[in-house]
């Protein structure tokens, strides 16, 4: 493989990375943005729920069915949030697992460290051309 080759194929290694980063971050963005729209769905209902319990506890009346109905709701959407949660936690899981496969580099061992004629840079064994300066191995 030609240094040009190996530098494209590499270049396009670091592409591909990056957009398997960038989809994780989008869907996370997406996912939080879900969840604060959700949280204050449930700010909406505990005000509507204050307000109702405080207006029947004035007139002497409350009504276990209304308030009811409004708890439901908050319980759907928290249940809904725990779930948003675990798919972040998931993409997290994912991103930093395929994050820590391509950039885990075995060390060298010594039988394998070898060094550029031209520039003196370290090269691995099976380098065809310097990464530093080109120069054919």
């Amino acid at each position: 493989m030609s240094f040009l080759d190996n530098l494209t194929k590499k270049v396009g290694d670091a592409a591909k990375v990056a957009a398997k980063r960038s989809e994780g971050f989008m869907e996370t963005t997406k996912l939080n943005m879900a969840i604060s729209s959700d949280e204050g769905r449930i700010k909406a209902i505990y005000n509507q729920l204050g307000e109702l319990t405080y207006n029947k506890f004035k007139a002497g009346e409350i009504s276990d069915g209304e308030l009811a109905a409004l708890c439901l709701q908050i319980r759907e959407i928290e249940n809904n949030i725990a779930e948003l949660k675990e798919k972040i936690e998931e993409i997290r899981l994912t991103k930093d697992h395929e994050t820590a496969e391509s950039s885990y580099t075995p060390p060298a061992s010594a039988e394998e460290k070898k060094f550029c004629s031209s520039c003196g840079a370290e090269v691995s064994a099976g380098a065809k051309f310097c990464s530093s300066c080109g120069t054919s191995l």
